[in-house]
């Protein structure tokens, strides 16, 4: 009796209720579900509503019932709801909102960078720079770089410095991957000078460390490490792991100190201030990601510097430390420079085969060139063949082409091969823009083919080479071999002539005494 006298008294109030009063009451009831996460409830509170009933209140009803859809992740029919609520609505800006989190939500970023774009308008100072700042992520995301940076820099001046700050950091992200690295330079400097205690710092100065050692910049790039191991920044790592030399930081104070130790003897050795390399080189801990490098590279610079037997002692160093490191080749190779330059070119040979053996790539050509060099310079001329043909042979089109053609049409005329010797003097010539390694450059080029011209017995074409070299170091020496020329070409009067032109404008030459003699037979 009693359960159906509190039936009748429950069913009496809810008829008691007006009609029109249904859909605030469902509504109040299910912003109440909302607050206590009853999501579930909420939507079956709120959707009979949805389904029955019209007027202005039912556009508070569908943002109430995207709220609770959006709550149980089920967004198609979140954004449904919302976008339910019409453009002439006060709710209008709130389901706005809620429509651009979803888009960014489901990475719809197109969708989203045009909500947030019709939203803010409608918004107030404060929300309105955040609905920048997520417009801003949302440019990034969709990979439009530029625009994000134009939308980041509305928020310098913003009151809401966390916003500021990231606003700056977003910048300078989006100007790293867009490639603009002196833009991103700036950023990352505003956000040091502005927020110089920051916890992230650390992300900074990596981040321009990063885009400085890109740059070459290494002294700056330095710069920034030494001054991260001085600050007191955490030592959390940026969300993108950094592009240092060997793409390799440990989250230790020491890894910073010997990276930017590292960096500095780096900087050193390219402008050449091998002084300063070597103290920095020396400075790096050997437990360090960079030891092995810094090993290698402090060799060099003794060697740049002519402390020739300290050089030494530390490359022997270096390939007992490192028996299978990665510059073990560019080791040996130094090491062959390192003894030839003191005079030990039986050593130096055995460290250049030893590069031969070693590796295939940079360092091999360089080996082949160097044992060519010697073998030329020692007179042995058939070993000097041998290293040329093979650098042609196998290294075609490198840095070295140009200057083994060179060493291999010295060697093939000394040999005596000399219609060889024509054929690579010629191709040299064709070429002058490769010559830089001569110090007559294309003069010397064919001064040689004439030389080799005149040996092999074509007079004629020998003399229109030397006829062409009429200034420069090597006038004097083409003067007396054109007068050669001619005579032994059986043109005794135009020889008589070379020999008194050259007698008269090169009469200190050594040349003149066989000058002279020329000149006797031809007037004979």
């Amino acid at each position: 009796m009693r359960r159906v006298v509190a039936c009748f008294l429950a069913l009496s109030v809810l008829v008691a209720v007006p009609a029109q009063a249904g859909i605030p009451v469902r509504r109040d009831r299910a912003k109440e579900l909302l607050a206590a996460n009853a999501n579930s409830l909420a939507e079956l509170h709120l959707w009979p509503d949805t389904a029955r009933k019209q007027g202005v209140s039912l556009d508070e009803v569908y943002y109430q019932l995207g709220l609770a859809r959006l709550k149980l992740k089920d967004w198609p029919r979140a954004q449904d709801a919302f976008e339910h609520v019409p453009v002439y609505s006060p709710w209008y800006p709130k389901a706005l909102a809620k429509l651009a989190e979803l888009y960014s939500l489901q990475g719809k970023s197109q969708r989203a960078i045009r909500a947030y774009r019709a939203l803010i308008p409608l918004l107030g100072t404060n929300s309105a720079e955040r609905a920048q700042f997520d417009l801003a992520e949302e440019l990034f995301a969709a990979r439009a770089y530029e625009e994000a940076i134009a939308v980041y820099r509305t928020l310098e001046y913003s009151r809401d410095a966390s916003l500021r700050e990231a606003a700056w950091y977003g910048a300078g992200w989006a100007a790293s991957r867009a490639g603009l690295r002196p833009r991103a330079i700036w950023f990352f400097r505003q956000v040091l000078l502005e927020f110089p205690t920051s916890p992230r710092v650390r992300e900074a100065r990596l981040q321009l460390a990063n885009h400085y050692l890109r740059l070459g910049k290494l002294n700056e790039a330095a710069a920034q490490l030494t001054a991260l191991r001085a600050s007191n920044a955490g030592l959390a790592m940026p969300d993108e792991p950094s592009s240092l030399p060997g793409n390799h930081l440990a989250n230790d104070e020491n890894e910073l100190f010997s990276a930017a130790e590292f960096l500095a003897a780096e900087a050193g050795a390219n402008a050449n201030d091998w002084v300063r390399a070597v103290q920095h080189y020396q400075a790096v801990p050997l437990s360090s990601h960079f030891a092995e490098a810094a090993a290698y590279g402090s060799a060099w610079s003794l060697q740049r510097l002519g402390r020739l037997p300290e050089a030494r002692q530390a490359l022997l160093t270096y390939l007992q430390r490192y028996p299978k490191g990665a510059l073990r080749a560019a080791a040996l190779y130094a090491m062959g420079r390192v003894q030839q330059d003191s005079g030990l070119l039986p050593e130096a040979r055995e460290s250049y085969r030893e590069v031969l053996q070693q590796a295939t790539g940079k360092w091999a050509p360089e080996a082949l060139y160097q044992l060519a060099a010697l073998e030329l310079a020692a007179g042995q001329i058939p070993e000097a063949l041998r290293w040329a043909k093979r650098l042609e042979r196998e290294y075609p089109g490198g840095r070295l082409s140009a200057p083994g053609l060179w060493l291999l049409a010295e060697a093939q005329l000394a040999s005596g091969a000399l219609s060889d010797a024509i054929v690579s003097y010629r191709r040299l010539a064709r070429h002058p823009e490769s010559l830089d390694f001569l110090e007559g450059k294309s003069e010397h080029v064919l001064f040689k083919l004439g030389i080799a011209y005149f040996r092999d017995g074509n007079f004629p074409a020998a003399d229109t080479a030397f006829r062409q070299l009429t200034t420069g170091p090597l006038a004097s020496e083409a003067a007396f071999w054109h007068a050669e020329s001619l005579y032994r070409s059986g043109n005794y009067r135009p020889a008589l002539e070379a020999y008194q032109y050259f007698l008269k404008h090169h009469g200190s030459s050594e040349r003149a005494p066989e000058a002279t003699y020329g000149l006797a037979w031809a007037l004979l």
